[in-house]
Formats: structure tokens, sequence, C-alpha cells
């Protein structure tokens, strides 16, 4: 039996960006994203990627990064679409550029650049709760092996944090044929027999967003590589 806990304390201190739980809970604003004029450069260069080369390789990945900034406004937007397809849409975009050869760290400079969505520019919070996305989801295509169709700059690999042991023990479980639902009743049995100040309420309502939204993007992302594999 896959025994699921996850510290929920430690999982938030390693997102010490997600100042207030908004920045782990959908937010609903209505947007669309309106084009840039003009962009700033990519900085990191696909290695294989010179002279006309290199300017098709930019707007190739240009277009990689507007589509993951879209993808995060249509998930986060109520529309005729489930929210569950939206976000396998998000995962989708974020594993084009994994494979196109983007390291997360050029890929969360470019995105910085993508801030404005129609008339609405993404609060703080809304671009705290995307760079939590995308870094969940690279974790997860490291930790799955998944496969780079080229290979970018030097990555630059932070010390492992609490989410690395949470990415990993997601995996373990839903290779042992656990399923989302489950996933999420273990740890919520988990945490709150960890705590019983009724004080702390609001830190653990706060920490078990964190977590359910994290489990949902960690499971989504399996999902959609196991998927790919069996088509």
């Amino acid at each position: 039996r896959v025994l699921f806990v996850v510290s929920c304390a430690a999982a938030a201190r390693a997102v010490d960006t997600a100042a207030c739980a908004d920045c782990v809970a959908t937010r609903v604003f209505v947007a669309r994203r309106r084009a840039r004029s003009s962009r700033r450069a990519l900085t990191v260069r696909l290695a294989s990627a010179r002279g006309d080369g290199a300017r098709e390789a930019n707007g190739d990945s240009a277009k990689i990064v507007r589509n993951i900034a879209q993808c995060f406004v249509d998930a986060c937007v109520p529309g005729p679409r489930s929210y569950e397809e939206c976000l396998k849409d998000f995962i989708r975009a974020v594993l084009a550029a994994y494979r196109k050869g983007f390291s997360l760290t050029a890929l969360q400079f470019e995105l910085q650049a993508e801030r404005d969505a129609g008339t609405h520019r993404l609060a703080q919070d809304e671009l705290e709760l995307r760079t939590l996305w995308t870094s969940l989801i690279f974790k997860t295509l490291r930790k799955m092996n998944v496969r780079r169709d080229q290979a970018g700059g030097e990555e630059l690999v932070a010390v492992p944090d609490a989410f690395d042991s949470f990415v990993a023990g997601i995996i373990s479980a839903v290779k042992s044929g656990y399923d989302l639902a489950r996933i999420q009743l273990e740890q919520s049995v988990a945490n709150n027999s960890n705590t019983d100040n009724a004080s702390d309420q609001g830190r653990r309502n706060f920490e078990a967003a964190v977590l359910r939204q994290s489990t949902r993007i960690v499971y989504n992302t399996v999902a959609v590589i196991s998927d790919e594999a069996d088509s």
C-alpha cells in the first residue's frame, strides 16, 4: 500500500511566492491577451539555431510562449469547455516548450513578458499561480524522463525542494493505481491527523488549497503523457 503523506507546511514554504490563498485558487477573470506590438528577443537560443534558422526558431518559440499564456487564461475563465480540458491544454502547451528545448528558467523569464491579457493585466498572485503550475509540470516531466525533441540551453537545476518529493509521490501513487480522488482523500486524512490546533484553521485551509491544486496539476500531467504513450 502506497502511503502518500505530504507536509503541507513544507510545500507551502517551498513556494514562498504564494503569499496569499488567491495564488493557489483558480481566479475567475474575464480577459483576452492583448497582442504586443513588440517583444524582447529570446535570450536563450536553441543550440542548433543559427542565422535565418535562429529567427525562425525564435518565432516558433514566441508562439509557444504566447500559447502557454493564453491557455492559462482559458483555464481560469469559465467557458463552454470544462476546467479539466483547459487545464490539460495548458499542460500540453508547457510540454511543447519542454520538448522544444526551453529550460524552466528561460521559460519563466519569457512568460514575464506575457502579463497582459486583453484589457486585464495579470495580478501578482495570478503570475505566481502560473509560475507554480509551470514549475510543477516541468518537475513532473523531468521525473518521468520525458524525451526532448531538441536540446536547449544549459538548465539551472535548483536544489531539490519539498515539491520534488511531492511530485515523486504523486507519480508513484498513480503508477500504483490511485486515481485523483483517492490521492486527495489520503492527503486530507493525513493533514487532518497532523494538526489539532483550531487557531490554525486558516493556515490549514491555505495549505490544503496549495496541495489540492498542485496535486491536480501533477496528476493531469501524468495523464497527458500516458495518453500520448497509448495513442
